[in-house]
């Protein structure tokens, strides 16, 4: 009678298991493949600062599927990116390619104590609010609606522990409504101070600005604009 004789013991670590390479657990082929990606290549070392994470990355109860997230193209660069950076920071992660990988990696960076937890919905708007801007047809409406996102809504933000979804969500929604109507009328060639509530808009009057801006004036205090709410 012939015997086959299959081992199945992983050369790496020693463990039974399910073989990914032939002689490497999937456990081990992610080890490996965590460390290679959050090596600085100037150093040969993983930052301290990392280290954390890249063990939490390694112990995943389900290597098979952690490797499979890691080696998709765009993930491997953010990490190898983030691998370089000399100071983590939420700053320096603000400074890495905006994307949903960058935040799902910055989540686990605060889970895992490297990073400390902050307001992700009041970071959001912000960011949203600054890309906002750029839809804003002209430079004087543009510092209109600066001084509104400043001191109406992220002031209101800064008041609070923890800034909801809901408050995130009608922000962007008043400011959205907010910069069509400054649009409309600079195409139209009507000066912010002449608009009031019986300015027609193609024959009807327009909605109404939002309510907590003053009517017939812009919103805000006059302060400079280069005031940080507090």
């Amino acid at each position: 009678m012939l015997r086959v004789t299959l081992n199945i013991d992983c050369t790496g670590c020693g463990a039974e298991d399910e073989l990914y390479t032939g002689i490497l657990c999937w456990a081990c082929v992610l080890s490996t493949t965590v460390d290679q990606l959050l090596t600085d290549s100037t150093t040969g070392t993983i930052s301290p600062q990392l280290r954390p994470f890249a063990e939490a990355l390694k112990g995943m109860k389900r290597a098979n599927s952690g490797l499979t997230w890691i080696r998709q193209p765009h993930v491997t660069a953010f990490l190898q990116s983030l691998a370089t950076t000399t100071d983590i920071s939420h700053e320096t992660v603000d400074a890495l390619p905006a994307s949903r990988t960058r935040e799902f990696v910055r989540g686990l960076l605060e889970e895992h104590g490297v990073l400390p937890r902050r307001d992700r919905y009041r970071a959001r708007f912000e960011d949203w609010s600054t890309a906002a801007l750029d839809r804003v047809n002209d430079p004087s409406h543009a510092d209109v609606v600066r001084r509104y996102i400043r001191w109406q809504h992220l002031r209101r933000m800064n008041q609070m522990d923890e800034v909801p979804q809901g408050t995130f969500l009608r922000s962007k929604q008043t400011v959205t409504v907010a910069i069509q109507l400054l649009n409309w009328l600079h195409d139209r060639g009507v000066p912010l101070p002449s608009c009031s509530s019986t300015t027609s808009t193609s024959g009807r009057p327009p909605d109404p600005p939002p309510a907590s801006w003053p009517t017939g004036s812009s919103p805000g205090p006059s302060g400079p604009s280069s005031s940080t709410p507090t």
